[in-house]
């Protein structure tokens, strides 16, 4: 539970701050990162459900 908090106060101020500095036009990247990640976790469950 510590784990998942901290990353999502990390998620939140790296979107805190992408958006301060390049307004809303940049905050598409946040989501972006987020959906490679949940990818690339997935990827590691499907390889081995698929592994002979």
């Amino acid at each position: 539970m510590q784990g998942a908090v901290t990353l999502g106060g990390g998620s939140l101020a790296g979107s805190l701050f992408i958006g301060i500095l390049a307004g809303p036009h940049l905050l598409w990247i946040q989501a972006f990162a987020m959906m490679c990640g949940i990818t690339m976790l997935s990827g590691d469950r499907l390889r081995d459900a698929f592994d002979p």
